[in-house]
C-alpha cells in the first residue's frame, strides 16, 4: 500500500485547522486583554447584544457571562459568581481550548489527525478478506 503524501503544503484542512488555532490562540489572550481593562461597571455601559434577552425581555443562562470574566480577571471570584456562575465552568475551558490549539501548532504534523486518512496500522481491506502471504 503506497503512503499518501503527508506534506502540509497538499492538505487544505490541514491549513485550515492551523489558521483556526492561530486565531484561538491569538483571540482567546486578545479578547481577555480587553475583558482585564474593562471593569466590569464600564460594560453596563455598553449596548445589550443579547438576542435572546432583547426579543422575550429576560435573561439567557449565558447573560453576565462577559460581566463574570471581567470580574474574574479583576480577582474579584464572589462577584464573578454573582453574575453568572458559569464562569466556574468557562474559565478552565478557556485555558483548556488555549493549551490545545498551541499544542496543534506547537506539535508536528504527524500527531495533528486530519480526519481524512486511515493510520498506517489499519487495513482498508475488510476482516474476511484473504490474506497475503
Amino acid at each position: 500500500m503506497p503512503k499518501a503524501d503527508l506534506s502540509p503544503s497538499n492538505d487544505k484542512a490541514y491549513h485550515r485547522r492551523r489558521l483556526w488555532a492561530w486565531a484561538l490562540v491569538l483571540g482567546i489572550p486578545g479578547g481577555l486583554a480587553v475583558l482585564a481593562l474593562a471593569s466590569p461597571g464600564r460594560l453596563d455601559d455598553l449596548p445589550r447584544l443579547c438576542l435572546f434577552a432583547v426579543i422575550f425581555g429576560r435573561p439567557c443562562p449565558a447573560c453576565g457571562t462577559l460581566h463574570a470574566l471581567s470580574a474574574l480577571l479583576h480577582g474579584d471570584f464572589y462577584l464573578a459568581l454573582s453574575f453568572n456562575r458559569n464562569v466556574v465552568v468557562l474559565a478552565p475551558l478557556l485555558v483548556w481550548i488555549w493549551f490545545r490549539e498551541l499544542g496543534v501548532l506547537w506539535l508536528p504534523r504527524r500527531f495533528i489527525p486530519s480526519g481524512r486518512q486511515p493510520p498506517e496500522y489499519c487495513s482498508t481491506q475488510g476482516a474476511d478478506a484473504p490474506r497475503s502471504e
